[in-house]
């Protein structure tokens, strides 16, 4: 048997900030509570399963039309 995993999330999707508990064995969601919508429900999916990070940086441009310019990755 695998073990069980409990991550707890807060939803920034909406201002509501739910407290989510998502429960997993292995790579499985067992459970989803707390949410009080669907997006909830997917975003805390996501942030446990794949969370994904945006990183703004700026980086200097020699010679460009701009002397800086941001990056997202």
């Amino acid at each position: 048997m695998t073990e069980r995993k409990i991550f707890n999330v807060t939803c920034i999707i909406c201002p509501l900030s739910c407290e989510i508990k998502v429960q997993m064995e292995g790579d499985k969601i067992v459970s989803v509570e707390g949410h009080s919508c669907p997006r909830g429900k997917e975003y805390a999916i996501q942030e446990v399963t794949e969370p994904k990070r945006i990183v703004m940086s700026v980086v200097k441009v020699k010679d460009g039309d701009f002397p800086t310019v941001s990056v997202k990755t």
